[in-house]
């Protein structure tokens, strides 16, 4: 895998102490990442044009 590619994951910017913390805080920790992250994917694919 490239260098450039792993500075684009929070993995990398984190490191991954979530791996230690409990299940509940996991899960909020992913929900706190992807939740945000799908709703601004929705809201820039809504207003981009459409191709047919």
């Amino acid at each position: 895998m490239p260098d450039w590619l792993n500075r684009l994951s929070v993995f990398w910017a984190f490191g991954q102490p979530h791996l230690e913390w409990p299940s509940s805080a996991r899960l909020a920790t992913m929900l706190l990442l992807a939740v945000p992250g799908a709703l601004r994917a929705a809201m820039i694919a809504k207003r981009t044009p459409k191709v047919a």
